[in-house]
């Protein structure tokens, strides 16, 4: 972990492959999903900054990084399957394999749900409600986000709150119902504004002159086609 916080994730994950195999050996199980899932995350990490630099070698890291999520969700307990699950979708999210994604964030929203946690319903959630935004199943993924924020909103969490507004502002925006755009993304900003999250508040600004500037241009685009048709 010190390696980790170090940046030295090659090094680190040498260390938590030792850390495994001693494990292993033990049959400490626990000892087996924590080195996995740390091993996990670090070829995640590694492999992100690597996909317009080296992209064979970013899917391998991705694979391997896969390859110890699912190790991990072999041998750890309901929490730590939620984890595993998460980890496992947001990997497959960057190997652009959404079908299976979303199939293991509905997973862990099942667990969620059994471990009757809103924080992680709200995290899996979110997770479901990005991957469809990028499937471009505005309607699915409008739902989760909704869903999303209202256990946002019951946990107080004000952050991700506004940062689902402006997902659902961007979904409205994706299909040119500029008005609603506008609307969601003022909610962001009042939130972001209201609760101390100044980069919150400057991303929800921009959205929403975007959003006007595009809504402007419809109605001028429209306004010109009228007129030509009755020039006609």
């Amino acid at each position: 972990m010190l390696l980790d916080n170090t940046s030295k994730h090659d090094e680190a994950i040498k260390a938590y492959t030792k850390y495994l195999q001693i494990c292993e050996k033990l049959g400490d199980t626990r000892g087996v999903a924590l080195a996995a899932n740390c091993i996990g995350v670090d070829y995640q990490i590694m492999a992100k900054p690597l996909l317009l630099v080296d992209a064979a070698q970013h899917f391998k890291l991705l694979n391997r990084a896969l390859e110890n999520h699912k190790r991990h969700l072999a041998v750890t307990d309901l929490t730590g399957k939620f984890v595993a699950l998460s980890n496992a979708g947001l990997t497959l999210t960057a190997m652009e394999d959404y079908d299976k994604a979303i199939q293991h964030h509905q997973k862990a929203l099942t667990v969620s749900l059994q471990l009757k946690s809103k924080i992680m319903q709200s995290v899996a959630m979110g997770n479901i409600g990005y991957v469809g935004q990028l499937q471009g199943e505005y309607e699915t993924a409008k739902q989760a986000i909704t869903q999303h924020v209202d256990l946002a909103k019951s946990l107080g969490d004000h952050a991700a709150q506004s940062k689902g507004y402006q997902v659902l502002g961007c979904f409205a925006s994706a299909q040119r119902d500029y008005v609603q755009a506008i609307d969601c993304f003022e909610v962001s900003h009042a939130l972001a504004k209201a609760h101390g999250c100044p980069g919150l508040v400057k991303v929800a600004k921009c959205h929403i002159g975007a959003a006007r500037g595009n809504e402007r241009f419809e109605a001028e685009m429209h306004n010109l086609a009228k007129r030509l048709r009755a020039e006609l």
